[in-house]
């Protein structure tokens, strides 16, 4: 799990692959559902970019302190890519 320090902007990637084979493939649309230590769920559409064919990024500001979940979702051939986490911790400066 990679930590962070709050109010940084951290980079979450999102893979979508055919799971039989591995091979990269591209979702009709995506999404980023990101849940924060108090259980506040945000979805971001508009921030996504799409550097190559299944990959996502996510540029997100985390400002409170403990562990996040977020998951790229698809639809189309590419549904979900996986739900992964994060830690922020409190800045010592």
């Amino acid at each position: 799990m990679n930590t962070y320090t709050a109010n940084t902007l951290i980079a979450l990637t999102g893979m979508f692959t055919q799971t039989a084979n591995g091979i990269a493939i591209a979702p009709t649309s995506v999404l980023c559902r990101i849940t924060d230590p108090s259980g506040v769920i945000t979805d971001l559409t508009t921030s996504l970019t799409n550097p190559l064919t299944g990959t996502y990024t996510a540029n997100y500001l985390a400002s409170l302190v403990g562990i996040y979940t977020y998951e790229f979702i698809g639809t189309g051939s590419a549904q979900v890519s996986g739900l992964s986490q994060f830690f922020v911790a409190k800045a010592t400066f």
